[in-house]
């Protein structure tokens, strides 16, 4: 099972219809369509990308799927994360996913970095209620990935959250790894 599919299967054992969702990195829409059906018809889902070609195909998705509605898209980094939520949904978010690394099909050169994800993390960790979750793919195989996952592992530790963590290959250290890491 590829670690994508872990990550919503995760969010599938337990949420809720209507919930409220963040994407820290919208990408191709793939999960922020996901995660906006599980917030269909009355939850809320935050999507977040620096690239305008990524919310274009996003809202595509969203648009294509009838899922428009739920979703406001914000072309910004996903360190502004708090600041894009209005207050009156700090504290209930019901979870969030980040899959870092490059926009797939765009310029590798434009990618997530350690210096925005990790506070990024610790933002949205604030934006969640009690045993909500946030799932974190890293990439290890490019430029920078081992050591934004090497950074994400370390905040977890730092913060003493409670985090589990998959791979997909055990035996190829640049595989991809997901962290899952629950309010507590």
């Amino acid at each position: 099972m590829k670690l994508v599919d872990i990550a919503h299967s995760k969010f599938e054992q337990s949420s809720t219809k209507n919930g409220l969702f963040i994407d820290g990195t919208a990408g191709n829409g793939h999960d922020t369509q996901f995660l906006a059906k599980l917030a269909y018809p009355n939850g809320k889902v935050w999507a977040f990308d620096i690239q305008e070609a990524a919310i274009k195909a996003t809202l595509k998705r969203l648009e294509s799927s009838g899922l428009a509605d739920v979703v406001t898209a914000c072309k910004c980094c996903h360190s502004q994360v708090a600041l894009h939520i209005p207050q009156n949904y700090h504290g209930i978010i019901d979870g969030a996913m980040l899959n870092l690394g490059y926009l797939p099909g765009g310029n590798h050169d434009i990618k997530t970095t350690p210096q925005t994800t990790t506070p990024t993390i610790s933002a949205i960790y604030k934006l969640l209620r009690k045993h909500a979750k946030i799932t974190i793919l890293c990439y290890r195989g490019h430029v920078g990935g081992q050591e934004e996952a090497d950074l994400v592992q370390n905040l977890c530790s730092v913060k003493d959250w409670r985090m589990e963590t998959d791979l997909s290959d055990r035996n190829k250290p640049e595989s991809p790894i997901l962290f899952t890491v629950r309010k507590i």
